[in-house]
């Protein structure tokens, strides 16, 4: 036996037990996003996302962002099989299946670009490595530090680089 220990009561566990689970309902509130289950897996993507067309500036944007408001974590924590059902129906007719998934070859694509973008942005000093040290300001400090190297290392041919794609800075 142990001499003067003592042991919580019953109501000081219960008490204990009150505040753990009012904690942990506080960390669940807290949560930007929601995961749902579709496609037979959870997936932090909603069931019908779809890729949006994206200036090379708003991929970065959604590459180290995501949009909390139509709940889109930032694309960077993605990895492809979280994306195999976008892009896996044709738009003119929703009901016919694409041949083949166009949705992890897509972000397979923004990560070689986003690559790109993170080597720059090394060189230029404004890279952060932590997921959590993104926000608004260290990403248009990235874009007015890298994307005008970008724009004149890739789209020397266009004279709308403005209303470029990033697919067309891509390829």
């Amino acid at each position: 036996e142990m001499e003067g220990a003592e042991f919580p009561t019953e109501e000081a566990r219960l008490h204990h037990d009150e505040e753990r689970q009012k904690r942990s309902m506080a960390n669940v509130q807290a949560r930007v996003y929601t995961v749902g289950f579709h496609h037979g897996k959870l997936n932090p993507l909603p069931a019908t996302y779809q890729f949006p067309s994206m200036t090379p500036q708003q991929l970065v944007h959604n590459w180290l962002l995501g949009d909390a408001e139509a709940n889109i974590p930032p694309l960077k924590t993605l990895r492809a099989l979280h994306v195999e059902h976008v892009g896996t129906f044709s738009k003119k007719d929703p009901t016919k299946r694409n041949k083949r998934p166009t949705g992890p070859s897509c972000w397979q694509c923004m990560h070689a670009y986003m690559e790109v973008v993170e080597k720059l942005g090394k060189a230029e000093g404004c890279w952060k490595d932590s997921n959590k040290d993104w926000n608004y300001a260290n990403v248009n400090v990235l874009w007015t530090s890298v994307g005008p190297l970008l724009m004149e290392k890739y789209t020397q041919k266009s004279n709308r680089k403005k209303e470029l794609s990033w697919k067309t800075v891509y390829n």
